[in-house]
């Protein structure tokens, strides 16, 4: 009888424990060179490599989908150019690392300017929102390179940062110069871009125009930058509009982006619980590890080079030049210039990687187009 009641007694308390502890699933991720975070996902039989975007709420990536499973319609636009008429559909469960996930995430294809921007230059197949991890709570762990999924808040994590779920965005506020600035938590940028709200802030001395295309892009002078425990003391940074108000005004053109280069020293910790309504707040604990930054103020480098970005024509490319850098005084290089020539190479053979980390202090000339001909423009060192 002894025996017996052991054995239950024993059964009782595995099974109590069983049920009591967290049982975490565990992602493996890696950081890929442009800071995306990847994970190996299947949905509908189709396997590739995704990566994660909490600047995402639903996930798109090019698999079969199940009809009776339709949605709506509705648009889709990455970097809010050329928006696209997309459907959307309720995807029953999908394998993220290994990880069965279960649920009624929506998902969609890709955009064919996501495909053509990011994911074929970077060699990836699509993007995972935040609604597959709806129902947890997600930690980001860059230490271990692993997204865990719990069911329970995780004891370790006690520094918070209180958020807000505007649109399906993680809003947090940033002091810049002792003025909160709210941000959105992207994981699916890179770097920080400030809130168009923050040139309100400063006087002419204190930014500089950059010449663009596609909308209002300024570099702004800071004097402190406060990030959940850093502080940033005279540094640059882009103020860009990415986030525009579209017809309706359901997106706010008042947010900037904290990305991945400022996130990935800490091991963050988000409540998805009760996605899509509501959440907690966002978690962080700082991670032992040193700091670049020259990676992290990539602003300090455009300073030097003048150039901002650059966009491919049907002849060349054109940059965003900062107003005033040498190649636009000295040599008149605008928004509207076009360049068919780097050194005596055609621009439309030269990588998006290569034109990224081009090196403009050695380049010798570029050949631009002017009314349909061709003229080549020498650059003297001792100018720049």
């Amino acid at each position: 009888m002894t025996t017996l009641l052991a054995k239950i007694f024993f059964f009782l308390s595995i099974s109590i424990f069983f049920f009591s502890c967290d049982n975490p699933k565990e992602i493996s991720f890696e950081l890929t060179d442009s800071n995306r975070i990847a994970v190996n996902a299947t949905a509908n039989g189709r396997s590739g490599k995704l990566y994660w975007d909490t600047g995402s709420y639903v996930s798109l990536f090019d698999c079969d989908f199940d009809a009776s499973n339709f949605s709506h319609k509705g648009m889709m636009a990455f970097y809010f150019e050329n928006p696209e008429e997309v459907d959307f559909y309720y995807l029953p469960e999908i394998i993220i690392g290994g990880a069965r996930l279960k649920g009624a995430s929506e998902i969609t294809r890709t955009t064919a300017n996501l495909r053509s921007r990011t994911l074929e230059p970077e060699g990836l197949d699509g993007v995972l929102g935040i609604n597959v991890f709806a129902g947890y709570w997600c930690e980001l762990s860059f230490s271990k390179r692993k997204i865990i999924l719990h069911k329970k808040k995780p004891t370790r994590f006690e520094e918070f940062v209180p958020v807000r779920l505007e649109a399906n965005y993680f809003c947090i506020s940033i002091d810049v110069d002792e003025k909160q600035s709210p941000f959105i938590v992207d994981t699916g940028a890179q770097g920080m871009y400030f809130p168009p709200s923050v040139i309100l802030e400063k006087t002419k001395n204190e930014y500089r125009k950059i010449l663009l295309k596609t909308r209002d892009v300024y570099l702004v002078k800071t004097n402190e930058i406060s990030i959940f425990d850093d502080i940033f003391e005279h540094k640059a940074v882009i103020t860009d509009s990415i986030f525009r108000l579209n017809e309706s005004g359901n997106i706010s053109a008042t947010r900037g982006l904290l990305g991945v280069e400022f996130l990935k020293d800490y091991d963050l910790l988000f409540d998805f619980t009760n996605l899509p309504f509501s959440t907690s707040g966002l978690y962080y604990k700082r991670i032992d590890t040193e700091r670049d930054e020259k990676k992290l103020f990539p602003s300090e480098k455009i300073q030097e080079s003048g150039i901002h970005s650059f966009y491919r024509t049907p002849d060349g490319i054109t940059l965003g030049v900062i107003e005033g850098s040498f190649l636009n005084k000295e040599y008149g290089v605008t928004e509207r210039t076009v360049i068919a020539k780097i050194d005596g190479k055609p621009a439309q053979e030269i990588s998006d990687m290569d034109i990224w980390n081009m090196d403009i202090f050695k380049v010798k000339n570029f050949t631009v187009l002017e009314d349909g001909k061709e003229r080549t423009m020498e650059f003297k060192l001792g100018n720049r």
